[in-house]
């Protein structure tokens, strides 16, 4: 009887069942590890994310600063081509002035006060 096919099919059942009841035992001892590796997971991506928020603020920052830089450059450069300008301006206004003054005594007219320029 013992070589019968029932008793191979009884031998093969008992050790798919142990099996599955340990691999399930197995499985369950686990599930502690598996919930923290959940959490760890989670943290991570947690401080991941919050690095790309923190970086994303400073190199804002940081194209604030350039573009103020570059501005502030820019307002240099130009008023330094105005200056030339206005140098040449003062100097065309003083010779005017200079010849205004000129006409006005060689003709006996007095010559009105200049005013003040900013």
């Amino acid at each position: 009887m013992l070589n019968s096919g029932n008793t191979i099919a009884d031998t093969t059942k008992l050790a798919t069942d142990y099996t599955n009841r340990l691999y399930g035992d197995y499985v369950s001892r686990l599930q502690p590890y598996l919930g923290a590796n959940q959490g760890a997971v989670g943290g991570a991506a947690g401080m991941y994310a919050n690095l790309g928020q923190g970086l994303a603020g400073l190199y804002g920052q940081q194209g604030q600063a350039a573009q103020a830089t570059q501005t502030g450059i820019g307002n240099a450069n130009a008023d330094a081509k105005l200056a030339d300008y206005n140098a040449s301006k003062n100097i065309w206004t003083t010779g005017m002035g200079v010849l205004q003054a000129a006409a006005s005594a060689a003709a006996g007219v007095p010559v009105p006060p200049k005013p003040p320029t900013a």
